[in-house]
């Protein structure tokens, strides 16, 4: 996950849990501006602090078990300078828990950043990228797009032309903005 500077006493703390990752016990805070994750080593060590700013929050979802009270937090890691899509599953006490800390991430999140696009008109040129859009789009652009819940109206051109003409047409008022593959 992500380091960040230490959350200053000031910020106000919207949530505190405890959440486990595998068998490691670690209490969870969130505040306006970043969730971290808090696990205690031992007697005489520091304790390790990892730091997701909510910018870099992608989605969190619930598992789809009842029985199974967990967490799927995705985001993006800046770490070595190369940004990727990661996920870290936690969980919880109960399912309700879950759910609480899912709309309390997730409200956080989205007003911290209130212009991130809930809907989108992706165009995709399949001959772009040396006849690789179609793939490029499949593998690298798709995934974000699933993991972040954007509502995706899709457009594979057919011909030279096509893009304009479609969006010529199209009510663009009905999506935040467009994406060309």
């Amino acid at each position: 996950m992500a380091e960040a500077a230490e959350i200053t006493p000031s910020e106000d703390s919207l949530l505190t849990e405890k959440l486990s990752i595998g068998k490691v016990e670690y209490d969870v805070n969130l505040t306006s501006s970043v969730l971290r994750f808090t696990k205690t080593v031992g007697k005489g060590k520091p304790p390790v602090h990892r730091i997701i700013q909510l910018e870099e929050i992608l989605n969190i979802h619930l598992s789809e078990k009842p029985e199974d009270p967990s967490l799927t937090l995705c985001f993006i890691d800046k770490a070595k300078k190369q940004w990727k899509c990661n996920k870290t599953v936690f969980k919880g006490k109960d399912s309700e828990t879950c759910e609480r800390i899912r709309e309390k991430v997730l409200a956080a999140v989205a007003v911290k950043t209130p212009d991130r696009p809930k809907s989108l008109l992706v165009i995709i040129n399949p001959k772009s990228g040396g006849s690789k859009g179609q793939k490029i789009y499949d593998r690298q652009v798709f995934p974000i797009l699933e993991l972040t819940g954007i509502k995706v109206t899709l457009l594979v051109t057919e011909r030279a032309g096509h893009a304009r003409e479609y969006v010529q047409e199209f009510d663009l008022a009905s999506v935040d903005g467009i994406l060309v593959v």
